[in-house]
């Protein structure tokens, strides 16, 4: 049964009024997961907490590097100079 599932994905099985979700590992354990619909749901809300934690983690990661920091102009200072850039004059 291992061989003959799509590995690393979900399947839903319904055997009348009962649905079953199978997840094949054949890299990690070899071994199949079998689950009903609360048990999948389960793993849905697992999963979108980490996401969410996921994301924190990047932002907290991005606010702590003070390099990051550039103010409104970037990192390369507060402009290119008198004449240079854009500005009045150009036509747009």
């Amino acid at each position: 049964m291992l061989k003959r599932l799509p590995a690393h994905h979900f399947v839903r099985r319904i055997h009348g009024d009962t649905v079953s979700y199978v997840y094949a590992d054949p890299t990690v354990c070899g071994c199949l997961y079998v689950g009903d619909q609360t048990a999948y749901g389960r793993y849905q809300a697992y999963q979108q907490q980490q996401n969410i934690a996921d994301e924190q983690q990047m932002a907290a990661q991005d606010y702590q590097d003070a390099q990051w920091n550039w103010g409104e102009w970037g990192p390369w200072g507060g402009g290119f100079g008198p004449g240079y850039g854009f500005g009045p004059g150009w036509g747009w």
